[in-house]
């Protein structure tokens, strides 16, 4: 569970179009007005360089135990899935 503290969405994000933005091509679990919810567990998108066009949560879980990195709007990277976790859900922020 992430708590949003903002009674609303805050529009901040990054419109760069040099490195493709992060995508999961599964529906996602969750979808409204303050936030995105993605099970990208085993995404390709996870470990090719890509941009999260806006502020980021991405939790990785292994069997009891979960991590949760905040990953600011405008990062570039690859590799956001640590070797062996088993469901990585990405709460996209709006």
């Amino acid at each position: 569970m992430i708590e949003l503290k903002g009674d609303g969405p805050s529009g901040k994000a990054d419109a760069s179009t040099s490195v493709p933005a992060f995508a999961v091509t599964s529906m996602p679990l969750l979808d409204n007005d303050r936030v995105t919810v993605w099970d990208a567990s085993g995404s390709p998108a996870l470990t090719t360089q890509h941009r999260h066009p806006r502020d980021t949560v991405i939790v990785f879980t292994k069997e009891k135990t979960a991590r949760a990195t905040f990953v600011p709007a405008g990062t570039v990277h690859a590799g956001d899935d640590p070797a062996g976790a088993a469901k990585v859900t990405v709460f996209e922020l709006k």
